[in-house]
């Protein structure tokens, strides 16, 4: 049996409210109301009239990849990747010389249930020309079972002249619930 402490009633809590203020609010840019948790499957529609009573699954948001300004987003899409099970896509969410790949995220967390990924309120610093972001995390897995908790870093240059595109955009640097490397 899964014991749930207050801080991880209290983020569920808070993903649950802030996912469906941001289905609400689908096709804007305001960062106060950046996806914190995933809430959509990647079941395939039902055939016949039900198909037409379904709602179509948005797309990902890959211009969140782009993201300078609100870290939020960042882990908006790498959370909302990991639930539909988009392992390549997740994988994008993580800095290139973190070793991250789509292989290692599915055999990590690729189980009956998709994994639901909320995310706590996190804090800014920045260090000798980089910006960090570290926020608290839930991992669950929906099946009554494991529960993971830890900590998600992101980074980005702070303006680096001749820095690359993927440097001056939102990346997961580390994770202390990541995939095994």
């Amino acid at each position: 049996m899964r014991r749930e402490t207050p801080i991880l009633r209290s983020l569920i809590a808070a993903a649950a409210s802030i996912g469906f203020l941001l289905l609400s609010g689908c096709g804007t840019h305001d960062t106060a109301s950046n996806p914190v948790s995933a809430e959509s499957s990647e079941a395939p529609a039902a055939q016949g009239s039900e198909a037409a009573d379904a709602p179509a699954e948005k797309p990902l948001d890959y211009t969140a990849l782009s993201e300078r300004d609100a870290p939020e987003r960042l882990l908006g899409f790498y959370a909302e990747a990991l639930h539909r099970k988009q392992w390549s896509a997740a994988a994008l969410a993580w800095d290139s010389g973190a070793g991250i790949s789509a292989e290692m995220l599915q055999s990590a967390y690729d189980k009956l249930e998709s994994p639901t990924l909320a995310i706590g309120k996190g804090s800014s610093e920045g260090a000798a020309g980089s910006l960090f972001y570290e926020a608290p995390v839930v991992l669950d897995f929906g099946d009554g079972g494991e529960t993971l908790q830890g900590t998600i870093t992101l980074r980005r240059v702070n303006d680096v002249p001749g820095a690359s595109e993927e440097q001056l955009s939102w990346r997961i640097r580390n994770s202390t619930i990541g995939p095994e490397r």
